[in-house]
């Protein structure tokens, strides 16, 4: 499977969201007030047999991301059933260069599969949070 998701605001003139988006993340790591850059990524009817690799802009994500289970009624996906379910993956990535200007591309791999699941493997949400340090205010 083959992602694209731009890291850009959702404001009329692009070119200058886009820049102005960039800069300040850009801006906020080189002055150490970037908190954390989270991409969490929800994964209906996998199973801990699975093997699944993810990668985000040609680089592989880290092996052991934060696993999370949504809530019972967020139930998506095919056939959720007691054998697969939904997880959240949480990849920290504040450390290192992982997004690009413009269009960042995520590649989901599925290098092996629980052989007693017939539904398909879904990315059904991919979220990415951006958080910074408050700064205390000088009077």
């Amino acid at each position: 499977m083959h992602f694209s998701f731009p890291t850009t605001s959702r404001r009329p003139n692009r070119q200058f969201s886009e820049k102005l988006f960039w800069t300040r993340v850009t801006e906020a790591a080189r002055r150490g007030i970037l908190a954390d850059v989270i991409l969490e990524l929800t994964v209906a009817s996998m199973t801990a047999e699975d093997v699944v690799e993810f990668e985000l802009n040609e680089r592989t994500l880290p092996p052991n991301p934060e696993l999370d289970i949504p809530p019972p009624h967020y139930k998506v996906g095919p056939g959720h059933n007691e054998y697969s379910g939904n997880y959240r993956l949480r990849y920290r990535l504040v450390q290192g260069s992982w997004l690009r200007r413009g269009s960042n591309v995520l590649h989901v791999v599925l290098r092996r599969r629980n052989p007693s699941i017939r539904d398909a493997l879904v990315l059904h949400d991919l979220v990415l949070e951006i958080r910074y340090r408050v700064l205390p205010l000088r009077v």
